[in-house]
């Protein structure tokens, strides 16, 4: 494999993710629109970016002492065709800086060489894996090389597990894969041979799993002998994070019957939830909801988490009116407009202080429709008018004065822009700007995944703890790990 005449040496094999090069400490979105504007102002920015995966895999070698020969990154570049949501997720632009990085790290000692996902799917496992097996083939993989390393680490899932099922099948005992783990400061080596290939499927799957990325991990388990059990339980907790109620049903009840004794049990919970979800159970789906939000808040899925935080939101008011009221508000076609008119209409207090609210134009509310006004208004009903005419205790006034402020925040407009754009525009999200907008519209410094507990506690529901949480810990105990 190697060139006569020339001194062997080691290469590093890297996947370039989207979250792989940081500003400041910040994930940069979109990646490849961003990415060619920090290219193209690389020395302005140059000091405010890091690698949070490859500045630990150079620190490695640095540490152990080797001296390595290349350094190969792959990105992605997908074809124009492409949906624009997954094209501006491309790395190519981020792979170029992260060269530029390295070889002003070593001053251009270090050859870095740049291998593009080009004009193909990186989420597709089996056109990832095609890629590599074709592209460790060349003389840039070979040539002068004697030793591989591999980072299990960065990329999608399918080029993570095209790059290391290629490059062990390619190069055998002289392929060490190296596996990074969040938050530490150096990667850790993994075995080689058959028990490599089953140590890293099992570590990628546990990594998932702290991720709740269970589609994934479903990914993993399959290339494991012996782990189609707890496969399909990964799958069963995709289903449920997409709401794939009936389908959750449906893999808890193929799981159930091949079950046996505490395991059937635990199906069987599983299987309990998932029709529940599916009947339409407002209390478990609330607290679905809610621990859907913060996965997407923990996991740095901010434009994803926005949908939930005000779906949730909608919903918390909607089911608050409908257990106090007794009003359906949940659809909004005419035969639901006309139910609630008349529904209304039976309490005159309630049709007295709905008729009285005014929209921001000054006209009247047209109370019978599903909106956030209307809503707002049966909940301030419930909040302003006194138990007599609204039949709550004064106590459950109070917590419902609660979550209407919590609601009010939510609505604020700073909020209120920053979803418009993220959710219905090309418009980014970050942590930092969906609590500033939210801490500003509180007036103070506020926990929002405890405000959004306090919303569905006020619903009726339990945020915690939840089914899912038990079955990430119960497919890695069944792991070993």
């Amino acid at each position: 494999m190697m060139a006569e005449g020339r001194t062997a040496g080691s290469a590093l094999l890297v996947n370039v993710g989207n979250r792989d090069l940081l500003l400041d400490g910040q994930e940069i979105r979109p990646a490849r629109e961003r990415g060619l504007e920090l290219l193209e102002r690389f020395d302005q920015h140059r000091e405010r970016l890091t690698m949070p995966i490859i500045t630990p895999l150079l620190d490695y070698f640095e540490q152990k002492g080797e001296a390595l020969a290349r350094v190969v990154l792959f990105a992605t570049d997908q074809a124009e065709e492409a949906e624009p949501r997954f094209r501006s997720t491309d790395t190519l632009h981020f792979a170029e800086i992260a060269r530029r990085l390295i070889q002003a790290r070593t001053k251009g000692r270090l050859e870095v060489v740049l291998r593009l996902l080009r004009d193909l799917n990186p989420s597709q496992y089996d056109e990832t894996y095609a890629f590599y097996q074709r592209d460790l083939r060349g003389r840039k993989m070979t040539d002068g090389i004697n030793r591989w390393y591999v980072a299990a680490s960065g990329g999608t899932p399918a080029m993570n597990q095209g790059l290391l099922l290629a490059a062990i099948e390619r190069f055998g005992d002289f392929c060490q894969v190296l596996y990074l783990r969040q938050g530490a400061p150096l990667p850790e080596p993994l075995d080689l041979g058959g028990r490599i290939r089953q140590s890293i499927f099992r570590q990628l799957a546990c990594g998932y799993l702290d991720r709740y990325d269970f589609a994934a991990a479903r990914m993993a388990l399959e290339r494991l002998p012996g782990r189609e059990l707890e496969a399909r339980l990964a799958d069963y907790g995709a289903a449920r994070l997409n709401f794939d109620h009936q389908g959750a049903w449906q893999i808890a009840d193929a799981v159930h019957a091949r079950a046996q004794g505490r395991e059937r049990l635990f199906v069987q919970v599983l299987r309990e939830e998932a029709r529940a979800l599916r009947d339409g159970d407002a209390s478990l789906l609330l607290a679905e909801l809610y621990h859907k939000a913060r996965v997407c808040y923990q996991n740095g899925a901010y434009k994803e988490f926005l949908v939930f935080l005000f779906t949730l939101d909608e919903y918390v008011l909607q089911e608050v009116i409908r257990r106090e009221l007794g009003i359906d508000m949940s659809s909004d076609d005419w035969k639901d407009q006309e139910r609630r008119r008349r529904q209304v209409a039976e309490r005159p207090e309630l049709q007295a202080f709905l008729e009285a609210q005014r929209t921001e134009s000054g006209e009247p509310l047209r109370y019978e429709r599903a909106t956030r006004i209307a809503l707002g208004a049966h909940l301030d009903f419930l909040i302003e008018r006194p138990p007599t005419e609204t039949g709550i205790s004064e106590a459950r006034a109070a917590e419902l004065t609660e979550l209407r402020q919590i609601d009010r925040w939510l609505n604020a407009p700073a909020l209120a822009r920053l979803r418009n754009r993220a959710v219905h525009g090309t418009g980014g999200a970050s942590r930092e700007a969906i609590t500033a907008a939210y801490c500003e519209a509180a007036g103070a410094e506020r926990d929002l995944l405890a405000d959004l507990a306090v919303l569905v506690r006020g619903a009726g529901a339990r945020p915690g703890p939840w089914t899912l949480d038990t079955l990430r810990e119960h497919i890695r105990d069944r792991l070993g790990d």
